[in-house]
């Protein structure tokens, strides 16, 4: 029998979003987005185009797996000197509720407090709730908005120095 908890066995890496686990990532977060927003996901609208962005100086891609199995990711991106934007959180259904959410979030802000950002920011859709509640019971504060995302309904911000919103 196995005593750790399901956490225990999520391992985290940071990948290319190139990478076949990037890539298996992303196609299940665009599918998912594709079925639960009622006007479906275009692909083309999106604030980020492709997935170059989290490539760069000051960028991180990270990847969840249990088993060998991937079942989370999410991105960081430099927005400004000071600032960086989460992007692309996603857990397997099957896996949401066991803390993976809030781990990879967690290791995003600590690798953007590593890389010198004082603030982290992101948005989400109305209809996506268990990231709206993730969110702000992380300590993130809605802010206007900052970027032009045509199907984000909910822009938010939290200060890596404090834990509060700037």
């Amino acid at each position: 029998m196995d005593d750790r908890s399901p956490l225990d066995k999520v391992t985290v890496r940071a990948l290319s979003p190139s990478s076949v686990a990037g890539q298996w990532c992303l196609q299940q977060y665009f599918e998912e987005l594709d079925k639960r927003l009622p006007e479906g996901f275009d692909r083309n609208r999106d604030a980020l185009t492709d997935h170059t962005e989290f490539s760069g100086v000051g960028c991180v891609f990270l990847v969840a797996s249990v088993d060998g199995h991937w079942v989370g990711c999410g991105g960081l991106k430099r927005l400004t000197s000071a600032s960086a934007y989460i992007k692309r959180m996603w857990v397997d259904e099957a896996w949401r509720g066991r803390g993976i959410g809030r781990r990879l979030l967690t290791l995003l802000e600590n690798q953007a407090k590593d890389l010198g950002y004082s603030v982290v920011k992101l948005e989400t859709n109305r209809l996506l709730h268990e990231a709206i509640q993730l969110y702000r019971t992380q300590g993130y504060q809605g802010v206007t908005p900052f970027v032009e995302e045509p199907c984000a309904d909910y822009w938010f911000e939290k200060s890596l120095e404090s834990g509060l919103p700037e």
